[in-house]
């Protein structure tokens, strides 16, 4: 079974929706995750076609795109795929359940608040990168 936390976990998850582009299911994993996760396609076309040479993803015939360049290929999950996502979710439901990957119950104040802190830290970091990559002074 792939690791629950990763990017594979993630688009076999996000495909249960329906079949996707690339660039499709990047803006629905980002949507899912709340803005949280924003794959690049540089991530996401490579691991669609591992997962495809899995025999987890197939591909659809291209759509219609732009009147300029290619049509857009979307994948769908197998059979194959659908029960990996299947085995993902059951794995990952005691997780976000609060149930037995969780046996002291949901996290405690000081818990909450290192969270908290961890995110106010992290999209600090992000704002910092952002602002120095265009030159300007933190």
């Amino acid at each position: 079974m792939p690791s629950l936390l990763s990017a594979r976990a993630a688009v076999l998850l996000a495909l249960r929706r329906g079949p996707a582009c690339g660039l499709d299911l990047g803006e629905r994993l980002s949507g899912l995750s709340g803005g949280r996760v924003r794959p690049s396609g540089g991530s996401v076309y490579p691991l669609l076609t591992r997962l495809e040479a899995e025999g987890l993803l197939r591909k659809l015939p291209p759509r219609p795109g732009p009147a300029r360049g290619r049509g857009r290929v979307d994948y769908e999950l197998t059979v194959a795929g659908i029960g990996a996502s299947d085995a993902l979710r059951e794995a990952l439901r005691p997780m976000v359940s609060g149930g037995t990957a969780d046996p002291d119950g949901p996290l405690d104040e000081r818990m909450q608040e290192r969270v908290r802190t961890g995110a106010a830290l992290s999209r600090f970091a992000v704002r910092l990168r952002r602002r120095t990559k265009r030159g300007e002074r933190a």
